[in-house]
């Protein structure tokens, strides 16, 4: 299973909910490598997250002549751990990311093999 620059185009909400169908297609000796967007690298004094008063809302329409605007939601890393492990990921590795002050990461796991 595969997602890159995805889900963080999507509400949370929504987003927690194809992550968690994603950790469930994948099969048993089968690999998943994910990529989500957790924080704002301009946010230090939260660590990245967004304050209550700064919940992101859907982007207004473009104009004309003007690059679309997008939505970029912040998925919360302890969440999609905890749906990891509860649908039976005993191991993940993340690789860092970052894009124009979004912080994200990969997230790589698979389910073992219950035949071997």
């Amino acid at each position: 299973v595969h997602s890159v620059i995805t889900l963080q185009h999507v509400d949370v909400p929504r987003g927690r909910a194809l992550f968690a169908r994603l950790v469930e297609l994948v099969a048993e000796g089968g690999v998943a490598a994910i990529q989500i967007t957790y924080g704002n690298a301009g946010l230090h004094s939260t660590y990245g997250i967004l304050p209550d008063n700064m919940r992101i809302v859907p982007p207004p329409p473009s104009r004309d002549g003007e690059d679309p605007v997008m939505l970029m939601s912040m998925h919360s890393l302890s969440e999609l751990a905890f749906l990891m492990q509860s649908r039976g990921i005993g191991h993940f590795s993340a690789d860092f990311t970052e894009h124009d002050g979004s912080l994200g990461v990969f997230l790589y796991f698979g389910k073992p093999d219950v035949r071997t």
